[in-house]
């Protein structure tokens, strides 16, 4: 089971990690305006903001649904020691953000202000774009893609959700071009969702398991 840090496991921020995560925060030296004001950086896929922690929601649209805790724990350590090395990406949603990439990150910074070392008001880097959601989607695809403990079934439902999202739009070839892969390897992913028993399906629910070990 996942292991949750808490009493005298609770992490202390080293003070290069206390540093990186204050200028995070807008100060020693500004390094990003602050979300309320005009002069948000512009970066060629967005805009880069400040964005608080807690106004940040997880996306249902993720296909990734089981969490390694003790895999976060880890790396809420190594925030806490060197700070936050790459921006989370989120979307505008309903007034507030909805994550599209780094919930590992996201999971990680939340246990740090559980934990009480940083404040419940912390403000997180974000790379802010506008997405739709075949491009959240295929945004979460293409991360996944990199990892090797993400389970086959939640990968492939999410590939079944894309094709779902982007039909009559190019189907499995328009697919595989977007994600930067086979079209064979998409249209196995979806009938791995599609057809698949309920549990067979519960099979491939398991960490480790690799496309090569289903019927397609």
């Amino acid at each position: 089971c996942g292991h949750v840090l808490n009493g005298a496991d609770a992490l202390t921020l080293t003070a290069q990690g206390a540093s990186l995560l204050a200028a995070s925060q807008g100060r020693e030296g500004e390094p990003y305006p602050s979300p309320s004001g005009d002069q948000n950086l512009q970066d060629t896929n967005g805009t880069l903001k400040l964005v608080p922690h807690a106004r940040i929601a997880i996306s249902p649209l993720n296909p990734r649904k089981t969490i390694d805790f003790d895999a976060i724990a880890d790396l809420a350590e190594k925030i806490a020691a060197q700070g936050l090395l790459q921006n989370l990406v989120v979307r505008p949603r309903a007034g507030d953000w909805e994550l599209v990439a780094g919930e590992r990150r996201w999971r990680a910074i939340w246990q740090l202000i559980k934990d009480g070392r940083l404040p419940a008001d912390h403000k997180v880097r974000c790379l802010v774009r506008e997405m739709t959601d075949a491009e959240l989607i295929t945004a979460a695809l293409t991360e996944n893609e990199a990892r090797e403990d993400v389970p086959v079934i939640e990968q492939a439902r999410g590939y079944y959700n894309l094709y779902r999202a982007m039909e009559g739009d190019g189907g499995t070839k328009a697919m595989a071009e977007r994600i930067g892969t086979t079209r064979r390897h998409v249209q196995s992913y979806i009938k791995i969702a599609r057809d698949l028993a309920p549990e067979v399906q519960a099979e491939m629910a398991k960490p480790g398991t690799w496309l090569g070990d289903t019927p397609y």
